[in-house]
C-alpha cells in the first residue's frame, strides 16, 4: 500500500491500499479545492475496481463533492459517508445531472 501523508499544510490524508480485487482509498479530515488535485491523482493511479472510503470524511466544500460525484459518476463506489456527507453528495450528483440536461 502507498500512504500519500498529511502535513502541517494540508488537512486531508489519502490513504491507498491496492489488492486482487482493485484499490481502496481511504480519504480522512477536510476535503477541500487544495486536495482537488491529490484525489484526481490517486483515483487515476488506482486500480479497478475503485472504492473511496469517506468514513473520516469530515467536511467537504461543493468544489470536493462535486469532484467526488464526478468520480463516482465514473464508476468508484463511494462507501461509509456520513448521513450529512451522505445528503451532501445525493444534493451534488442532483446538481451534476442538471447540469448534464442544460
Amino acid at each position: 500500500a502507498r500512504y500519500l501523508p498529511c502535513s502541517g499544510a494540508m488537512d486531508f490524508c489519502i490513504t491507498p491500499v491496492d489488492d486482487a480485487t482493485g484499490t481502496l482509498l481511504r480519504i480522512d479530515g477536510r476535503l477541500g479545492r487544495d486536495a482537488l488535485g491529490e484525489l484526481a491523482r490517486a483515483c487515476e493511479a488506482a486500480t479497478r475496481p475503485l472504492t473511496i472510503d469517506l468514513s473520516g470524511l469530515r467536511l467537504a466544500n461543493d468544489a470536493a463533492l462535486e469532484a467526488l460525484s464526478r468520480v463516482e459518476a465514473a464508476g468508484a463506489k463511494l462507501v461509509g459517508a456520513s448521513p450529512y456527507l451522505a445528503l451532501l453528495l445525493e444534493s451534488a450528483r442532483t446538481r451534476r445531472l442538471e447540469s448534464k440536461k442544460s
